[in-house]
């Protein structure tokens, strides 16, 4: 673990971590089931073009940036059939309000690690080729470091996938 909050923001795998495991956390107890996050990786922009469904935020503060879950093929409907939603109207908005919840824990555990405020913007659900859109966005941000993680139920499903391009490092802090 980095000692300091300059050197956290300098790595992004660690930053990531960081922000997968609270995320897992979080998915753990709204789903009722043992969650996990695969080990972070640098990522290509074009890493996150095949997800159906997502939810982006802006990031700003002690960290800046893009925060995005995504949920590839159909694996937003695995997450509304562990929450016992089964109305179409009610998945959308289920998976922007679980979006919300794991992307909120992950920010806040990175604003409490950094001692600083990380602000998200509201969320915005993407659907229908998130990560294509997802991917446009990714492309405006010269200088962000992007990270995925993979973010999975112990036995295998439902998935998502967990992003941040986090904008070049800040020196004041």
């Amino acid at each position: 673990m980095r000692d300091t909050p300059a050197e956290l923001l300098a790595h992004p795998i660690e930053l990531a971590r960081l922000c997968a495991g609270a995320g897992a956390s979080s998915f753990a107890a709204l789903l009722g089931q043992d969650f996990q996050a695969c080990e972070p990786a640098l990522a290509a922009s074009n890493a996150v073009a095949g997800a159906d469904v997502g939810v982006v935020f802006e990031m700003e503060g002690a960290a800046s940036g893009l925060v995005a879950l995504l949920f590839p093929e159909s694996q937003g409907d695995a997450v509304c059939a562990c929450l016992g939603i089964e109305e179409a109207a009610a998945r959308r908005s289920a998976l922007g309000e679980v979006g919300n919840i794991v992307v909120s824990r992950a920010v806040s555990a990175v604003a409490n690690r950094l001692g600083s405020r990380v602000l998200l913007s509201v969320p915005v659900l993407l659907s229908d080729a998130a990560g294509t859109t997802l991917e446009r966005l990714l492309s405006r941000r010269d200088g962000a470091s992007v990270t995925a993680t993979e973010l999975h139920g112990a036995s295998g499903e439902p998935r998502a996938l967990f992003v941040i391009a986090q904008d070049a490092v800040r020196s004041d802090l």
